[in-house]
């Protein structure tokens, strides 16, 4: 019941709305018109629907036009799968941010279940602090499973 509400005196402001913002643009005598104050003052049911259109679309829009595929563009891409990589060749980017490089390396990639693949993985990393990544180094990597080319490093990324 609330969704239909909503959504009809949401569709009411909007058609609200764009009436007044049309007869604003294209009439030639915009002094007097459809609920416009004549005397020159400020025309408040503009505003007032303005502002419950917009708090209708960004607190409401959510209750009233929920998603339909159970939670956003990511969830269609499958769950989150880890596997073990090995460092095939690293380069510098070119790209750095505080003084520290990014780096492109390619990894081959051999998930539990499927064919190993080899991919490219972007990421900064201070050549003079740590071990880092470097040639014949595994990494861990986490990818979704209908998308194995956008791989990234996990978290803990030493296997």
């Amino acid at each position: 019941m609330f969704r239909w509400l909503g959504r009809l005196i949401w569709l009411a402001l909007s058609a609200f709305l764009l009436s007044r913002v049309i007869a604003s643009l294209f009439f030639v005598d915009q002094s007097a018109g459809w609920l416009r104050p004549t005397d020159g003052s400020i025309d408040v049911a503009f505003l007032l629907a303005g502002v419950g259109w917009g708090f209708a679309t960004m607190v409401c829009g959510p209750l009233m036009f929920p998603r339909q595929d159970g939670g956003g563009r990511r969830a269609s891409l499958g769950p989150v799968r880890m596997a073990v990589g090995i460092v095939l060749e690293g380069r510098r980017t070119g790209t750095s941010v505080n003084d520290v490089p990014q780096y492109e390396f390619f990894v081959e990639v051999t998930p539990e279940d499927g064919d190993a693949f080899v991919t490219t993985v972007r990421a900064f990393q201070d050549p003079f602090v740590g071990e880092g990544l470097r040639v014949g180094s595994p990494v861990t990597v986490e990818y979704r499973g209908t998308n194995p080319d956008r791989v990234r490093i996990a978290k803990e990324h030493t296997a």
